[in-house]
């Protein structure tokens, strides 16, 4: 072992993966095939002549940038002369473009970065962006595609979904190296075969998804073909006796007949569409907020969907629990967003309310409603944000603010059932969901009830792509 070899395994065993990585990108103008050990990028910098017994002048860049000057030592050099070779214009082996992209991404942390991955959706594809977890895999990507090109015009554009500082990292740059010409990255023309062959998968089964249905490949539809499709938890309150007897002003919060009819129409639909479906029955108000939280701080990743049903009485902008206390329908749906649960972000949340939203009074014989006359103590909320101000969202409810939504006591609710019906038929001829759930508002608002009244559904929607279920179930297929 020569040695260069054995200083260089000491490095090696004091990097993390994480750092290794680094290394590889900051790399990426000057080696060929993607790495994963940072003995093998060494073994390629070596063969292409950018290191030898003589010259570890890279090496140290390297672990200059990764912020290791501890290691320094190792290579014959410490933190103060490599910061003096760094001012010399000219003397770093790594380009100044590589090394901006580089302190850009350290920049942005992963964690942020999962709940801002959508800035990219115009140029990455879902299937790609599934697959980044940082920025730096992000311009990976974007200079696969020919997007990054060592210009600042397109990281300009995006600077302004970041921090100030991410701007100013720009500014500086610009002033430095105004006119400095880049090579391009070798690995451009000839990606590795594993990165390329995952790239174009992901591309071919998006473009394909999007030809098979006549429109524009890619970036238009919503991934939605893993093998474990989605969650589905359907929240269904049936016994309001609690309430009844010990809520003051809800003696009129009856047992929700047909509800029963409800769930087993929402298990059949979203089983054949390989969703892994979960019924809670009769939770106080307390219990549905917790059970939701805790569906919020799952792992998705290996899911495209996740879908929440709640069966209740309910006033507007909120679901009774069976203790006959409420819960603000958006405390459902906020703890889903990109922050609070990054394995669904860019992935549809899509919530299910068959609730009443007014305080009518049950008019029909036999048909019940879902309303109350309770006032709750004052937590009737008339805030109409039920959903957050973010994409991929959506919010169905069976019947718009201040109305009854109507439910038979033996065939169950006009929304649910409808919504069941279309869904399964929707699913044979390739609708997307809103088209869906505009059948849905067109078939419940024209059902009456015996005394001439009638329910609209209204969805709520941030969507930003369109949703399409698939199965390969024979009865939906």
């Amino acid at each position: 072992m020569t040695d260069l070899y054995a200083k260089l395994l000491i490095i090696k065993d004091q990097l993390n993966s994480s750092e290794a990585d680094d290394a590889f990108f900051l790399c990426r103008d000057l080696v060929r095939q993607r790495v994963h050990e940072f003995t093998e990028l060494i073994d390629q910098l070596k063969q292409r002549g950018h290191i030898s017994i003589n010259n570890t002048d890279l090496v140290a860049e390297l672990l200059y940038y990764l912020k290791r000057p501890d290691l320094l030592k190792h290579i014959g050099t410490d933190k103060i002369a490599m910061e003096e070779k760094m001012r010399i214009k000219g003397a770093s082996k790594i380009s100044p473009y590589r090394a901006l992209l580089y302190e850009l991404g350290q920049l942005v942390p992963d964690s942020t970065f999962r709940t801002l991955k959508n800035v990219f959706n115009d140029e990455l594809t879902t299937a790609t962006l599934d697959r980044v977890n940082s920025l730096l895999d992000a311009f990976v990507e974007l200079e696969k595609r020919g997007v990054l090109n060592n210009e600042l015009k397109y990281l300009k554009e995006k600077s302004t979904h970041f921090e100030k500082d991410f701007w100013e990292k720009l500014v500086e740059y610009e002033k430095k190296h105004a006119g400095t010409e880049v090579l391009a990255p070798e690995d451009l023309p000839e990606t590795s075969e594993d990165a390329a062959g995952e790239s174009t998968e992901a591309q071919t089964s998006e473009d394909a998804a999007g030809e098979s249905m006549g429109v524009q490949p890619s970036r238009k539809f919503y991934k939605m073909d893993s093998k474990e499709r989605g969650v589905c938890l359907i929240i269904n309150n049936f016994n309001f006796e609690t309430a009844r007897q010990n809520f003051p002003g809800c003696e009129d919060l009856k047992n929700r007949d047909g509800t029963d009819r409800d769930v087993a129409s929402l298990q059949d639909v979203f089983s054949k569409l390989d969703f892994l479906v979960t019924v809670r029955s009769d939770l106080g108000a307390k219990e549905i907020l917790e059970l939701v939280k805790s569906y919020s701080r799952k792992n998705y990743e290996k899911n495209d969907c996740f879908i929440c049903c709640v069966l209740s009485h309910g006033n507007q902008g909120v679901v009774f629990g069976t203790d006959g206390r409420s819960t603000h329908i958006k405390e459902l749906t906020y703890p889903f967003q990109s922050c609070l649960c990054p394995s669904l972000h860019g992935k549809p949340k899509i919530f299910f309310i068959q609730a009443c939203q007014g305080e009518r009074p049950q008019q029909c014989v036999p048909l019940s409603s879902d309303a109350c006359n309770v006032s709750d103590g004052g937590n009737v909320t008339q805030d109409t944000t039920l959903i957050p101000d973010e994409p991929d969202f959506l919010l169905g409810m069976a019947t718009t603010p201040r109305s009854t939504a109507f439910r038979d006591p033996d065939e169950g609710s006009w929304y649910i059932q409808c919504l069941c019906r279309e869904l399964t038929e929707g699913c044979q001829s390739g609708e997307d969901i809103l088209s869906i759930l505009t059948k849905v508002n067109r078939h419940v608002s024209q059902k009456c009830a015996q005394n001439n009244e009638t329910q609209m559904p209204q969805p709520w929607t941030t969507l930003s792509r369109t949703l399409i279920f698939s199965s390969n179930h024979p009865d939906l297929c």
